[in-house]
């Protein structure tokens, strides 16, 4: 039997329509690629801010807030007594060099001599009879993540000593439920009157002697990866090479996204690159109650203190 016209026009429009879904699908993924553009574009220099998402203050929240930090301020590092130490302690030896009083919390077996040797830098032992030290500074660097609870209650023992004034907080986005992590930390800051930020990573990679930086963590890094024998047979000197190599910055969204050809990869982010940006966002009154995500680009150096004042100045002004 053959079509009769009003079947034709009835078959005509439904697959004008699924043309025209399928173009707003076409269109949709252009932009959506736009968005998430390849790591190289993606992520740009220092100038480039990330848009940073707005946090919204939480009702009754402290109004006053605090000044940054300066040399001589006591800052508590949370994040040693875990297995994702590396960039704690890799902030601590940071905060010591630039004058800071730093406070890593420790737990009582940890061989304080071989951690911190004769560098001046006292950790705090987490349950020993000293009382919970006054700090102007709280720096959140557990790699592995942590309960937003245990967090929040760091945050809140420090305010009501009267003197906390920045607080800086790892985030890793790719990790699940850091969005509402971020957000529990924010709000208890922002109770506390003290100011807040976050710095986003990706993957966390290096921190070894390779990279250079007399803050770095030593060869058991590499070792690390190499026996967890995940990253192939490889993967210990894959590391030193990552850290040879990758001392510059990028700013830019880091969380990964796929939907088919439009996808955007996690980017590696140094743990040296990681702490520089917790310990140096304390001093800087741009870095306040603002997001930033840090990935490694190939540099012959780290950024310095001008470099991160850049970074965060553009990020306000954006």
């Amino acid at each position: 039997m053959g079509k009769t016209p009003s079947s034709l026009a009835r078959r005509q429009g439904s697959w004008l329509a699924a043309l025209a879904a399928a173009l707003s699908l076409a269109l949709a993924c252009f932009h959506l690629h736009q968005a998430w553009r390849p790591l190289a574009v993606a992520f740009a220099s220092v100038p480039s801010p990330l848009s940073s998402r707005q946090v919204a203050r939480p009702k009754n929240a402290a109004v006053t807030m605090r000044a940054a930090l300066k040399p001589g301020d006591a800052v508590m590092v949370i994040g040693m007594n875990s297995p994702g130490w590396p960039t704690s302690k890799i902030a601590a030896s940071m905060l010591n060099s630039l004058g800071y009083r730093a406070r890593p919390v420790v737990s009582k077996a940890t061989d304080q001599w071989a951690a911190f040797a004769d560098s001046g830098i006292k950790g705090y032992v987490f349950g020993s009879s000293e009382p919970l030290p006054a700090c102007s500074g709280l720096v959140l660097a557990n790699e592995i993540g942590c309960p937003a609870d245990k967090l929040v209650a760091c945050v809140r023992g420090l305010a009501a000593l009267g003197q906390l004034s920045r607080v800086a907080l790892l985030s890793r986005p790719c990790v699940s439920g850091q969005a509402e992590v971020e957000a529990e930390v924010v709000e208890a800051c922002e109770r506390a009157g003290a100011e807040w930020t976050i710095v986003q990573t990706g993957n966390l990679r290096g921190g070894g002697p390779a990279s250079r930086s007399k803050h770095s963590c030593g060869q058991e890094i590499y070792d690390a990866v190499q026996e967890r024998g995940v990253l192939g047979p490889t993967a210990g000197i894959e590391e030193e090479l990552f850290d040879l190599k990758q001392r510059g910055l990028r700013v830019g969204a880091v969380a990964g996204f796929g939907l088919g050809p439009f996808s955007f990869q996690v980017p590696a982010t140094s743990r040296i690159l990681a702490a520089s940006a917790l310990v140096e966002s304390l001093s800087l009154p741009e870095a306040a109650n603002q997001i930033i995500g840090t990935a490694s680009s190939e540099a012959e150096e780290e950024p310095s203190s001008a470099d991160w004042h850049a970074a965060f100045r553009a990020l306000k002004e954006s």
